[in-house]
């Protein structure tokens, strides 16, 4: 994902922080993440959405449409 700031692309970064156990628990639960749901796929998909718009962006920019 990237962010627009005064027309300049920005890539974000990500940051990993390690929770108490207590933590995570809360955290899980308010963002609806229970057993059975795979947090990692969350990322993954974030990492295949990113590397779409990559590529239409890329395309638009070359003349293409960015679409197959």
């Amino acid at each position: 994902m990237t962010a627009k700031i005064d027309d300049i692309l920005m890539p974000s970064m990500r940051t990993t922080v390690t929770l108490e156990p207590e933590a995570e628990r809360l955290l899980r639960t308010a963002m609806g993440l229970r057993a059975g749901h795979d947090p990692a796929h969350l990322n993954r998909l974030d990492d295949d959405l990113e590397a779409q718009a990559f590529v239409a962006r890329t395309a638009r920019l070359a003349g293409g449409t960015g679409t197959r």
